[in-house]
């Protein structure tokens, strides 16, 4: 009788705790529902009623439509070419689908989240306006940013105590937008809801569920069985083509559940082998939320550890750029010092470019979306370009950089050259970086072995640099981690280094180690496993000086096509003493109509940003390939891009470019690609 009456109080004791629970999550979820409506209704109205009045003032001039809206921020002119200007007259670029749609169709105001060049992230409101022209240019809407953290204040955050949250996701599963303080993001760490669910062994069924209600954005409940504990996650659109999703654990109640509870405990008591298990389990309980805490403070320390860190290493090389941009200019007068000041600035602009890139490349290891080439390439080439890239800095420190031994019998292999070389990179210029005046770094490869037509390359890099400590080596290859940290100590880096090599390497199906004694160095050794082809042997191309290129480029006319006025500038700065004759235009769709309207032979090349407003550089290659121009189907195009990766090459190469150089451009790589195709 005792043990049926404790089955049937635990059962009620589940059965309120789920009808609870329900409850109140779908009063929160009402709640931000209904914020979230009357938010956007706000700023809705706001951005309709500018737009009427804007529309009934007979302004003609920017100062006056300055005037006229003065008491609103965030306000832009959506301009009948495309632009969009500011109430100062000044152009920015802004991401999204809805700015080149055709305004004159809308019967009510507009909205989605965009980005905006060099300001960041925003809750836009668009809203068509009739019969204005500002400054002799017709106007086709109004504009109006709202910064997305806004928007955040409402969608996100932690309830019950911290214990549970609310996350902004995406159709495809993706967290946006998630808290800062909740005990839930122990739970919920990754980048995607339903890869959480599955790699934890969730039931697919459930998985499908949420799966479907977030694909169609529809409200959904599921309860979920997650490291032991039991989560109620209830999800409801946003309006925006999002979702809100609720993630509530078993643990939390409210008062009726603990009234249940009391109940339970009191039928229990009369049952020992019960009170034996349940004073385990409450010490353990115990035990484990003392844990959490301590975790959740170690990782408030480590993210303000993080923020310090790359705060220090961002705000360093921008300092010495700015200071020495700000000596150059005054010493326009002195050609020499100048000369000093602008070079300090290039190298502070590479370091900067570097920490950015380890910063892009960690988060895209740890999302799992580095996507690796599979191509063939001579290793010895590899090994000469590392060498041959580090011996500045180590002729300029005064450490001597040597091979001690390469033994190969194969040269040609198929893998990713960019990724291997990057790491070998990355373990020199530490070893250069570490090791004091006088010291040596040397680099080692050779065959360790094959199996079938699987070559095993072992690679070491060996320095007499001050070596590292036993405790430091078990966390050498975490992200942030150096012997000394770079706010006290001479040596800078973002601590992010042997992170991506310990992750490439691993993502190329190979090993890295380390053995280091303190006072007398460390080698690190790699090991590849690399796919052995035989290629015919190249025919040497023939070296061509700068007298070459300009007879090369004598006469050439290039086709630049960026939206950036200052980019253009620049660029075009660059190529000028090329001889090379350079038309611009500032979109995708000026660039094909110039395209279509020249000669045939007219542009030997075309230079072909990628994020341009009215048309993008990839839309603008595809229509320029299918039009009916004499040069359609030949003229080269190459791609200007901020993407890195392998896949933005391929995105390129996908859409008819013929080439791809990366941001922020590098002028021997211009002339490379210049040779490239002049010589044809």
């Amino acid at each position: 009788m005792g043990t049926w009456a404790f089955v049937r109080a635990y059962s009620d004791l589940n059965q309120s705790i789920h009808e609870e629970r329900v409850e109140s999550v779908q009063q929160i979820s009402d709640l931000v529902s209904r914020k979230l409506s009357l938010l956007k209704e706000l700023h809705e109205d706001e951005t309709a009623t500018a737009a009427q009045f804007l529309s009934h003032s007979n302004a003609s001039t920017m100062s006056e439509v300055s005037e006229l809206l003065s008491h609103l921020s965030g306000i832009y002119l959506m301009m009948d070419d495309g632009r969009c200007l500011s109430l100062e007259g000044k152009a920015i670029v802004i991401s999204g689908s809805m700015l080149s749609e055709d305004l004159s169709t809308w019967t009510e105001v507009h909205s989605e989240f965009c980005t905006v060049q060099g300001k960041g992230d925003f809750w836009a409101f668009a809203a068509p306006v009739s019969n204005v022209v500002i400054d002799g240019a017709p106007v086709a809407g109004l504009l109006e940013v709202v910064d997305s953290q806004e928007y955040a204040d409402v969608a996100i955050l932690p309830v019950f105590n911290g214990q549970g949250a609310s996350y902004v996701v995406d159709t495809n599963g993706v967290i946006l937008l998630r808290p800062s303080e909740s005990q839930a993001n122990e739970y919920f760490q990754s980048h995607n809801f339903l890869h959480i669910l599955a790699n934890d062994g969730v039931d697919p069924a459930q998985v499908d569920k949420l799966q479907t209600a977030l694909r169609t954005c529809t409200e959904e409940q599921v309860l979920v069985d997650l490291r032991g504990d039991t989560w109620l996650m209830q999800t409801f659109p946003d309006n925006e083509g999002r979702n809100i999703v609720m993630a509530i654990p078993v643990s939390v109640t409210a008062q009726e559940t603990f009234a249940g509870m009391r109940n339970v405990i009191g039928l229990m008591v009369v049952i020992a082998a019960a009170l034996g298990a349940l004073s385990f389990l409450w010490l353990h309980y115990l035990a484990s939320k003392n844990q959490r805490t301590k975790l959740e403070s170690a990782r408030a320390s480590l993210k303000s550890d993080f923020l310090t860190k790359m705060s220090h290493d961002i705000r360093t090389p921008l300092n010495a750029i700015v200071g020495s941009n700000e000596l150059a200019l005054r010493s326009l007068d002195d050609p020499p010092a100048a000369a000093i000041h602008l070079e300090r600035s290039k190298k502070s602009g590479e370091y900067l470019i570097e920490v950015i890139s380890d910063m892009l490349d960690m988060n895209r290891l740890d999302s799992g979306k580095m996507a690796l080439s599979h191509n063939p390439f001579d290793l010895n080439e590899v090994l000469d370009s590392v060498i041959a890239l580090q011996n500045g800095p180590a002729e300029a420190k005064g450490v001597e950089l040597a091979e001690e031994l390469r033994s190969l019998s194969h040269a040609n292999y198929c893998g990713d050259a960019t990724r291997i070389r990057q790491c070998l990179v990355n373990l020199v210029s530490n070893a250069v970086k570490f090791t004091p005046e006088g010291g040596t770094v040397t680099l080692t490869c050779e065959e360790a072995s094959q199996d079938g037509s699987i070559s095993l390359i072992k690679l070491v890099v060996r320095d007499t640099g001050p070596g590292m400590s036993k405790e430091f080596m078990e966390r050498l290859f975490e992200p942030f981690e150096q012997e000394q940290s770079s706010l006290t100590s001479s040596h800078v880096g973002s601590g992010l280094g042997l992170a991506i090599v310990h992750s490439l390497v691993e993502l190329m199906d190979g090993e890295v180690s380390v053995d280091s004694t303190p006072g007398r160095g460390s080698a690190f050794t790699v090991y590849l496993p690399l796919e052995r082809i035989y290629l015919p042997a190249a025919e040497p191309e023939a070296e061509q000086d700068e007298r070459d290129l300009l007879e090369l480029c004598r006469g050439k006319r290039v086709l630049l096509a960026e939206d950036n006025e200052m980019n253009r500038e620049i660029i075009v700065d660059l190529l000028s003493d090329l001889g090379v004759q350079i038309d611009t235009a500032s979109n995708g769709a000026e660039a094909v109509r110039k395209v279509e309207a020249s000669e045939a032979g007219w542009y030997a090349l075309v230079l072909m940003d990628i994020q341009m407003p009215v048309m993008t550089g990839l839309e603008a290659a595809e229509a320029i390939r299918a039009s009916q121009h004499p040069d359609g189907a030949t003229l080269p195009i190459v791609a200007l891009s901020a993407g890195a990766y392998q896949e933005d090459v391929e995105n390129s190469l996908r859409h008819g470019m013929q080439d791809h150089l990366t941001k922020p451009l590098d002028l021997d790589d211009i002339n490379k690609v210049f040779r490239r195709y002049f010589n044809r």
